[in-house]
């Protein structure tokens, strides 16, 4: 199927918003890897309340985001 006949898909805002949070989790991860390669040292509990409150927030917002438009 040529990209001319493909039929367009909207996905319902959950599960695009769940598609940007594995995004931004995954780059971030990439990008303290790529940053640990290079030598800076990181307090890894710190970063990793950080990074689950960021994640909880982010899941929190999303829900609110989703039951407001659904009205």
């Amino acid at each position: 199927m040529s990209s001319k006949n493909r039929p367009i898909v909207y996905r319902p805002l959950p599960q695009r918003i769940t598609t940007m949070l594995w995004g931004v989790a995954v780059a971030g991860f990439g990008a303290g890897v790529i940053a640990h390669l290079q030598g800076y040292a990181f307090d890894m509990e710190l970063l990793g309340i950080v990074v689950l409150a960021v994640l909880g927030a982010w899941i929190l917002a999303s829900a609110v985001v989703v039951i407001v438009r659904g009205r």
